[in-house]
């Protein structure tokens, strides 16, 4: 239970990343390309965060997890996908971003479960 309140930020960003897929899914004309744009940005952001925090770990441990690495360049890749917008209606854009947010949040849970079973820190 320890770990878990301590990795509370990533159930909250969970939470976040399934709210955003069902709206997206449900209502894509609602979001401005702005604001789809944005969450390409929080995706790019979050993933580089990711790979940091991968880097860190496998110095600190001599640890190799592959599972981190490749969910953070994927959310790396999925973000700029987004933010260069190669689709050419805003709700296939819409639903892209849902999707993306979705891998997000299968990823973090993933990975939450991980930190838990070890008793880490995500």
């Amino acid at each position: 239970m320890k770990t878990l309140k301590m990795n509370i930020p990533v159930v909250l960003l969970i939470i976040y990343e399934l709210f955003m897929f069902v709206i997206l899914l449900k209502r894509p004309g609602d979001f401005s390309v702005t604001a789809l744009t944005c969450l390409g940005v929080q995706i790019i952001v979050l993933g580089i965060l990711k790979m940091f925090q991968f880097i860190e770990i496998s110095r600190r441990d001599g640890s190799t997890a592959v599972f981190k690495i490749v969910g953070s360049a994927l959310a790396i890749v999925l973000g700029m996908l987004i933010i260069l917008n190669p689709f050419t209606r805003e709700g296939t854009q819409a639903q892209f971003t849902a999707v993306a947010m979705l891998t997000e949040a299968v990823i973090d849970i993933f990975l939450l479960i991980q930190s838990i079973r070890s008793k880490e820190v995500i």
